[in-house]
């Protein structure tokens, strides 16, 4: 593996890849004469889902990594998605059991517009976080849920802490010391390097297991390949001493002039 970044992207990469694979090997069950390619498929899919149960554990091992703090927006969506999902849940719950005009929603929810909270920024979502946590512990609304007909509200708003406590944290820097970062990047490259051999191994299988339906491996897309991302501006750009030794050893000259400009300086009289 190349990377901590490039075992990130194929990490992710998995997460997409796995989807296509199961769709494939649906496309074989309709097949009555494809058992034995239904199998091939069947294995190889078996053994990447296999692998890919370590994927949360391992990219939130790794999400502190300095190696992949450009990518540390990627994290804060992710859980972004799942507080959201929380929140929707427990407001569902309140509207489910007790009605959708009790005053609990309007004092747990300003605004219930969660596809906005969902898509928009980090930093709106992580406002509208905080503030419902201060919501859910007001005298108000303990005294309003103690009554029976919440009784399903504390596991939802467990869950909806959780999350949130995943969310305002998620861009925080954490000291958990070398030993704990070198940990998290052997996870990360172990898990990475045996997820790109399944991988490589799951589209050469798919090539043949669909060859009996033509023109299925090309639409399935599974001749995908991870994101290649371009070398950043720091990157590119040269080391100091490059650029000293540059300027001492390169000198800049003026521009050469013209043929007509120089034969026209040569018979002006001095």
């Amino acid at each position: 593996m190349e990377s901590i970044l490039t075992a990130y992207d194929l990490l992710r990469f998995t997460q997409g890849h796995l989807p296509r694979l199961s769709a494939a090997r649906a496309t074989l069950k309709s097949l009555p004469d494809a058992p034995l390619e239904w199998t091939w498929l069947s294995t190889v899919l078996e053994a990447l889902e296999e692998a890919a149960h370590e994927l949360p554990s391992v990219l939130e091992g790794a999400r502190a990594l300095p190696e992949l703090l450009d990518v540390r927006m990627d994290f804060a969506m992710e859980l972004q998605g799942r507080w959201v999902d929380s929140v929707e849940k427990l407001h569902a719950g309140i509207t489910f059991h007790v009605g959708g005009r009790t005053p609990v929603l309007e004092a747990l929810f300003p605004h219930q517009k969660f596809q906005a909270l969902r898509k928009g920024p980090y930093a709106t979502a992580t406002a509208y976080a905080a503030d419902f946590e201060r919501r859910l512990k007001s005298t108000y609304v303990t005294r309003m849920m103690a009554g029976p007909e919440f009784a399903f509200a504390p596991a939802v708003i467990a869950q909806v802490t959780h999350a949130a406590e995943g969310l305002l944290g998620c861009l925080s820097p954490t000291d958990g010391g070398s030993e704990q970062s070198d940990a998290a990047k052997a996870s990360l490259l172990s898990l990475a390097t045996r997820l790109d051999r399944l991988i490589q191994q799951s589209r050469l299988i798919a090539q043949a297991a669909l060859l009996p339906l033509p023109g299925a491996f090309d639409a399935s897309g599974l001749n995908a390949k991870p994101r290649k991302r371009a070398p950043t501006s720091d990157s590119c750009r040269p080391s100091e001493g490059f650029e000293a030794k540059s300027e001492e050893t390169a000198p800049l000259s003026p521009p050469p002039q013209s043929p007509s400009v120089s034969n026209r300086a040569a018979r002006e009289p001095r």
